[in-house]
C-alpha cells in the first residue's frame, strides 16, 4: 500500500496556542483540533485573495468549507469566535448577509508547521474532495485538461520562498503569503477552478503574489497584456457599436449600437439601451474618441497619453493607472444622509474632461449595478485568454499557464507564443495589442 501523503499547515504560534489552550480548557468536547486549524489557515487564505477588495472581514461560509466540516461548521466558527480565535464583524441580516470573519492581530510573527492527522477526518475530506475533483476532468475542454495536467506538474521551491516570505513580510500579511506557499506543496491543495461568474482561472498561481512566482522552477517568461483593462474596455465597445474596423471615416450614430447580449452577457438589456441616453451633440466626437482611446490601448502607451495632459500633471503613471480603475469600477454615486455623492469625483472629472462620451458609456453600463462592467470585462478576458489563446497555444504544443491576463510559457516557446498570441488577437478583434514580456 503507498503510504499517505503528509499535508501541513504553517500557523502563527500565538494561534496555535490558543487553539491548544482552548482543546485543554474543553477535552469532553468533540471539536477536532484539526478543523480548527484548518479554518484559520483557510481565513487567511480568503484574507490574501481578498487584498485588493480592502474588505476588512470575509464570508467563511464557503462550498469549499462546508464541503469539508459539513453542518458543524457554524458551532465550530461560534467557539472559535467566543474564545477569540478568530474575529467576527457580528454582522448578521436574515436571507441577506451572514456574518463575516477576520484573523486576529498578532504581537509576533513567530510560526510553526503543524501536521495534519493522517487519520483523522480533515485529511480523509481533503482526500476525497482531490479525488471528486480529478475524477472530473473528463468534462474539461481539451486544453484545460492539458494545462491543468501542466499546471500539477510545476515544480515550486517551497522552502525558498518560506524564507523570503519571513525575511520581506510581517504580521497577518505574512501568514496569508505563508498560506498560499505552503497549498503549493501537494497536488491535494493545489487548485484549478474556473469561476462560474467571471469564467477566469483560479489556481494558486493566480493567488501569489507576483515577486513569489520567480521560485517557480524552470526558465518561463511571463507575456502580460498592457493596459489590460482599458484595452478590453475598447474591444467591448467596438463590439456593441459595431465600430470594429477602426476607420478613421467610419460614420457613426448612436442609433448604429447593437444589443449584442452574446457578447457580453453580464451587461443587461437595460444597461445597452442605457447608451441612447448619451446626447446625440456627443456622436461625431465619441466616434472621434473610440478611435483615439482604442488607439492608445492597442499601443499600450494609455496611460502615458493621459501623462501628457494637463489635468494629469505631476501624476505618476501607477496613480494615473489608478484613477482608471475607480473611474471603471467604482460606483456612480452613493446616497448619504439623503444626497447623491459621487466616489472620486475629482479624478473622475479628470478622465472625463478628455474622454467625456466614453466616461458617459462607462456610465451607463454601470447604472443598474457597477459590478457588471468589472464582470462583463473579466468575462471578455477569460474568453480571449482562455478559450481562444491559450486553446490555440495547446493545438501548437505549447501549454500555457495563465494568470488572468497573461500568459507564462517556458522561454524557449516565447517567441512562437508571441506569433500564436498576435494571431489570435487580430482575428479576435482586428488589432495587435501590445505585451510585456519578462522572465519569471
Amino acid at each position: 500500500m503507498r503510504a499517505k501523503e503528509t499535508l501541513t499547515l504553517i500557523l502563527p504560534d500565538e494561534v496555535i496556542a490558543k487553539i491548544d489552550k482552548y482543546k485543554e480548557t474543553n477535552p469532553s468536547l468533540t471539536i477536532d483540533r484539526d478543523f480548527l486549524y484548518y479554518i484559520v489557515d483557510y481565513l487567511y487564505y480568503l484574507e490574501s485573495i481578498n487584498r485588493k477588495k480592502k474588505k476588512e472581514f470575509v464570508q467563511l461560509k464557503t462550498p469549499h468549507l462546508k464541503g469539508l466540516i459539513k453542518s458543524n461548521l457554524n458551532y465550530y466558527l461560534k467557539e472559535m469566535k467566543s474564545n477569540k480565535i478568530i474575529a467576527c464583524d457580528d454582522k448578521a441580516v436574515a436571507g441577506e448577509k451572514s456574518f463575516h470573519y477576520k484573523s486576529i492581530e498578532l504581537t509576533n510573527d513567530s510560526t510553526s508547521e503543524v501536521t495534519i492527522n493522517k487519520e483523522g477526518k480533515l485529511y480523509k475530506a481533503i482526500t476525497k474532495a482531490s479525488y471528486l475533483k480529478n475524477k472530473n476532468d473528463n468534462r474539461l475542454v481539451p486544453q484545460l485538461k492539458q494545462m491543468k495536467k501542466k499546471f500539477m506538474g510545476v515544480v515550486f521551491d517551497s522552502n525558498n520562498a518560506i524564507a523570503f516570505a519571513n525575511k520581506n513580510y510581517s504580521g497577518n500579511q505574512l501568514c496569508c503569503v505563508l498560506s498560499s506557499i505552503n497549498k503549493m506543496k501537494s497536488p491535494k491543495t493545489r487548485f484549478f477552478n474556473r469561476c462560474r461568474t467571471n469564467k477566469r482561472l483560479d489556481t494558486n498561481i493566480t493567488n501569489l503574489k507576483s515577486e513569489l512566482r520567480q521560485f517557480i522552477v524552470g526558465d518561463y517568461v511571463n507575456i502580460d497584456l498592457k493596459n489590460s483593462q482599458p484595452y478590453l474596455l475598447s474591444c467591448v465597445v467596438n463590439r456593441l457599436i459595431n465600430l470594429s474596423d477602426f476607420n478613421y471615416d467610419t460614420t457613426f450614430t448612436l442609433c448604429s449600437i447593437k444589443e449584442n447580449e452574446k457578447a457580453i452577457k453580464s451587461l443587461t438589456r437595460e444597461g445597452i439601451q442605457a447608451f441612447e441616453l448619451i446626447p446625440q451633440l456627443l456622436s461625431r466626437g465619441l466616434n472621434e474618441e473610440i478611435i483615439t482611446f482604442t488607439k492608445k490601448c492597442t499601443e499600450g502607451v494609455l496611460y502615458e497619453h493621459f501623462l501628457e495632459l494637463d489635468a494629469f500633471k505631476n501624476l505618476t503613471r501607477d496613480e494615473v493607472k489608478e484613477i482608471m480603475m475607480e473611474v471603471l469600477f467604482s460606483q456612480n454615486y452613493y446616497k448619504k444622509n439623503g444626497k447623491k455623492r459621487v466616489p472620486y469625483k475629482d479624478n473622475k472629472n479628470k478622465f472625463k474632461s478628455k474622454y467625456p462620451g466614453i466616461f458617459e458609456i462607462v456610465e451607463c453600463l454601470k447604472a443598474k449595478k457597477h459590478q457588471r462592467l468589472a464582470v462583463a470585462l473579466q468575462l471578455e478576458e477569460s474568453y480571449v485568454f482562455i478559450d481562444v489563446v491559450a486553446k490555440k497555444l495547446c493545438e501548437a504544443d505549447i501549454i500555457p499557464i495563465t494568470i488572468h491576463d497573461s500568459i507564462v510559457v517556458e522561454k524557449e516557446h516565447q517567441e512562437k507564443a508571441l506569433e500564436v498570441i498576435y494571431k489570435a488577437f487580430d482575428e479576435q478583434y482586428g488589432n495587435k495589442p501590445t505585451f510585456h514580456v519578462n522572465p519569471i
